[in-house]
């Protein structure tokens, strides 16, 4: 079942068709064990039983959750008849809008925009070490300089006469 594009936020439903043309009837089951998140995929039915020449409608509900390409497989298990897979993909979207304001000295931000282009091009290009990027804003106080250059702020606890905290927070000791 293919949901195609929807926001990662809302569900999304088809239906499928589980028909039985035997003279007995079956049992069938959708194995939902094998997905990587449990919310992702709602199927109701998931358990019953099929009478002879019965057809029986499946709701299919999908939530991606995540804004990205999900791509999971659920197990058909009909009787002792061999497990067959059904592909469920969609793509989690996130709805945004772009808006392109007035600015109070476009030329000026048109240079700006050019100069982060260049530097981010020549920062691919060079391959560089993500803890050696610097941050340049063109006409701040801190211009260039590497996140480990910057100065560390001061400790809040010394202000109240205590040494500074050491080790991990939250570590569930306590």
């Amino acid at each position: 079942l293919n949901f195609g594009d929807i926001p990662f936020t809302e569900i999304a439903e088809q239906e499928l068709f589980l028909q039985n043309p035997g003279k007995v009837p079956v049992n069938f089951n959708f194995n939902l064990s094998s997905i990587s998140r449990q919310v992702l995929i709602d199927i109701v039915p998931a358990v019953g039983v099929l009478k002879p020449e019965e057809k029986q409608k499946i709701n299919v509900k999908f939530r991606a959750g995540i804004p990205d390409q999900v791509y999971e497989t659920v197990l058909v298990e009909v009787e002792y008849y061999e497990p067959k897979k059904l592909i469920v993909r969609g793509q989690g979207t996130f709805p945004g809008i772009v808006l392109g304001l007035p600015r109070r000295d476009e030329a000026a931000h048109r240079i700006a925009l050019e100069a982060a282009a260049q530097r981010m091009q020549a920062r691919l290009m060079d391959n560089m070490d993500p803890a050696s990027i610097t941050a340049s804003v063109p006409g701040s106080p801190n211009a260039a300089g590497s996140i480990a250059d910057r100065p560390r702020r001061a400790d809040p606890t010394a202000e109240l006469g205590r040494p500074p905290a050491t080790g991990l927070r939250g570590s569930g000791s306590g």
